[in-house]
């Protein structure tokens, strides 16, 4: 499949499914991999991701004989390059692209080999699309148009990256385009539009791109607006495991009295799936709307490319406060709570319902 048609849904992790393994078991014992075949013992020790990726790969085929897996090197937001594994079942042209860095990370400190195949297999059996791909589609503006998209990704971090597509700078960001395949749960299968993608587009703008996506996005992506412990107590009831709901169901209990009385109530503000949906920064009569609503102007922290959080204020902070602010954004960014390819941006902004504008803090 050509290069502007890829076929694979970006995903990350997490789920269980039962791996049964021919001729071969295989499983980890004291940080070392054990492969008994017929009577051969071998001892491996699992060193770096590239050798990670190959057994992993070499355990996936032999849990599914009649499928193609394939490991591919994916150059991601941010100038980030991760590595993916995508199993192509028997007829299928198009696949979740799952990669292995935090599954690495897990083996690192002690998850087994078996169970980190059995959340990669439950992964692809959840967001694998239910029909295959057409890729004769997206040579057609017509048939498209109806579907492109936007996000926002730091324009700074993308540099080398944007020379390859259209875009279109925001604050310190850039606009860039997309085409949905598929959409299952949280999980979207897409297309990015690059220079590749608009040669096939005969009298298609950059332009024309922004017309489209600033309906299309907010029409299939609709923005939600939640109180951050709303949001985390939602997310906490979804827990199914028994012991983890346990341990859910106490901090659900502790989050009101975590929160000193008087501190002021932030929100997230992201799309209905939760991904990228950072873009509803630019969705028409969001940032006014929330405005209104509080009945305030409010400071927006870059969360990551799925969300920002808003803050609403009574008046003005001090110099000092946005110093914090600024700080406390570039603290988090730079401590790898947020995936390097899901920073957004190392600033703060400021929406003001006077002039209905929005800056950067500085």
């Amino acid at each position: 499949m050509n290069a502007i048609f890829p076929s694979k849904l970006d995903i990350k992790k997490h789920g269980c499914i039962f791996v049964a393994l021919r001729k071969q078991a295989i499983y980890r014992k004291d940080g070392n991999l054990i492969m008994a075949k017929e009577n051969k013992m071998e001892t491996t020790q699992i060193t770096n991701m590239e050798a990670f990726a190959s057994i992993v790969k070499q355990m996936l085929e032999q849990a599914h004989p009649s499928a193609d897996v394939e490991i591919q090197k994916v150059s991601k937001n941010n100038n980030q390059m991760l590595t993916g594994i995508a199993i192509y079942e028997a007829g299928s042209n198009i696949s979740p692209n799952i990669y292995l860095e935090d599954f690495f990370q897990e083996y690192q400190a002690g998850r087994p080999l078996d169970e980190i195949c059995h959340i990669i297999e439950e992964i692809h059996k959840r967001t694998t699309p239910d029909s295959n791909f057409d890729a004769d589609v997206i040579m057609d503006f017509s048939a498209v148009k109806g579907k492109v998209c936007y996000k926002l990704v730091n324009a700074e971090k993308n540099a080398v990256l944007l020379k390859e597509m259209p875009h279109r700078l925001w604050q310190d960001l850039a606009i860039v385009y997309y085409v949905p395949v598929s959409v299952k749960s949280a999980n979207i299968a897409s297309i990015t539009v690059n220079n590749s993608t608009m040669g096939l587009w005969n009298g298609v703008d950059e332009d024309m791109l922004y017309r489209h996506a600033r309906i299309n996005t907010s029409r299939l992506f609709k923005a939600k607006i939640t109180p951050v412990l709303e949001m985390m107590r939602n997310k906490l009831q979804e827990i199914e495991d028994p012991e983890l709901k346990m341990i859910a169901k106490m901090l659900g209990a502790e989050l009101d009295t975590q929160i000193p009385e008087g501190t002021p109530q932030l929100y997230v503000a992201t799309n209905d799936r939760e991904t990228n949906g950072a873009a509803v920064l630019l969705y028409d009569g969001l940032l006014e709307g929330f405005a209104r609503r509080m009945g305030s102007d409010f400071y927006i922290f870059p969360s990551s490319v799925h969300e920002t959080l808003f803050l609403p204020i009574p008046s003005d902070l001090g110099d000092k406060d946005r110093s914090y602010m600024l700080e406390m954004v570039r603290g988090v960014n730079a401590s790898g709570e947020v995936a390097p390819e899901d920073i957004l941006s190392d600033n703060v902004y400021f929406y003001d319902s006077k002039d209905n504008s929005l800056r950067l803090i500085k």
